[in-house]
Formats: structure tokens, sequence, C-alpha cells
């Protein structure tokens, strides 16, 4: 059995298992495959809508700014304390974050 004629049947399956009579569900599965057949799998057999996914472009300059608000504070903090400050702070800087992630993994967030 080919892969073209299997994915009709799988997705066929599906549609029976949601309620469909076999000959209705024998009909869409080929129409969907027909018209993109990744997104009938995806959707159907995987649960993935594919216009529902993340946008790179947003998450990558979202994360630009976050790393670049995070690097800030320790910019400010470099040229306007104390030398002994500045050491504390720095420490402070690195472990407050890790501790928090380090929190959040230990409580399953």
């Amino acid at each position: 059995m080919s892969v073209h004629t299997r994915r009709p049947q799988e997705l066929t399956q599906i549609y029976v298992s949601r309620g469909l009579d076999r000959d209705l569900a024998r009909r869409v599965a080929e129409q969907l495959t027909e018209k993109d057949v990744i997104r009938a799998h995806a959707r159907d057999e995987l649960g993935i809508d594919i216009d529902e996914l993340a946008n790179p472009l947003q998450a990558g300059v979202v994360s630009a700014l976050a790393f670049t608000a995070g690097g800030w504070g320790g910019v400010i903090q470099a040229h306007c304390c104390a030398v002994p400050v500045r050491w504390r702070g720095t420490v402070g800087q690195a472990v407050a974050p890790a501790s928090w992630g380090m929190f959040t993994v230990i409580q399953g967030w």
C-alpha cells in the first residue's frame, strides 16, 4: 500500500471515529488531501492549526528587546556605582534570574 493511498485512509478513520459514515468520511478525506494534504493531516491527525503557529519575526524582535533591556541593568550599574558595590550588584544580577528560573522549574511552571 503506497503512502498516497494510506494517507486518505488514516483521515477516513479519524472522521469515522468522529461520527461520519464511512462513505462521507472517505469523500471528505479525499477532498481535503487534494486541496492541502499537509494542512489536513496537521489539523486532524496531529491537532496542529498551521495558522496559529508562532511568528518567527515577532519572536525574534521580542527576544532581542528582552535581552537588550536585561543587559542595560549591568551597564548602568557598572558606570554609576562604586567599585565595592559593583561586585555585589553584579553577583545579584547573575544569581537572581537563575534562582527564579530554578524556582519556576521546581514548581513546574
